[in-house]
């Protein structure tokens, strides 16, 4: 095998791992952007769920009467 051919394999193997190495870490900064993207998403749709469910706990709970002789004992 030539000197030249030796280079000349030994370079486009070395661009092959540059490559993998560019678009693994652009894979990965893809991956972090939308880890954080989903995060920020689940967190404003969680604090909603809450406030949504506080306030439909705090509707319903005014409106029904809770049947146990324990709730209403002190009502008199």
């Amino acid at each position: 095998m030539s000197l030249h051919k030796q280079w000349l394999e030994a370079d486009i193997s070395l661009s092959y791992k540059l490559s993998g190495k560019k678009i693994l870490s652009h894979y990965l900064r893809g991956m972090r952007q939308l880890r954080d993207s989903i995060s920020s998403q689940l967190v404003t749709y969680d604090i909603h769920a809450m406030v949504v469910g506080t306030v439909t706990l705090w509707i319903v709970s005014d409106s029904v009467q809770c049947p146990h002789t324990v709730c209403t004992e002190g009502s008199d």
